[in-house]
């Protein structure tokens, strides 16, 4: 049985509309690879999300539109504030839990690694 090819970002169009017109920019930080990748999970952008697998945006040599990559933050705060006001959650509170979340997790693997050091140090 023959696997589905898998589609690849064309280097030179952009990554939301497709077009090569305008400027392009590239993608530098893997920050904003992860906040895409969310983004387009909430928002349950399929096609989207399958133009990025197969690696991270920097890798894969992703390029951009400006007003298309700030249609997708507009369109993710919309669906977050909507969502917010259903729940009655403030963005505030949930920006904090994640924050908390984010420097648990982080402190977590920070104490894991300083206890592989302390063993690799003692041998």
């Amino acid at each position: 049985m023959k696997r589905p090819r898998r589609q690849s970002t064309d280097r030179m169009t952009c990554l939301f509309c497709h077009q090569d017109n305008g400027h392009l920019h590239e993608f530098r930080t893997l920050g904003v690879d992860e906040s895409i990748r969310h983004m387009a999970s909430e928002l349950q952008e399929t096609e989207l999300m399958a133009r990025m697998e197969g690696g991270d945006l920097i890798a894969l040599e992703a390029k951009y539109h400006m007003k298309c990559l700030t249609a997708l933050r507009n369109r993710h705060r919309s669906l977050v504030r909507k969502h917010e006001k259903e729940e009655g959650v403030s963005f505030e509170k949930k920006s904090t839990c994640g924050a908390l979340h984010l420097c648990r997790k982080f402190c977590a693997r920070w104490d894991f690694l300083l206890q592989v050091f302390r063993i690799a140090s003692t041998i």
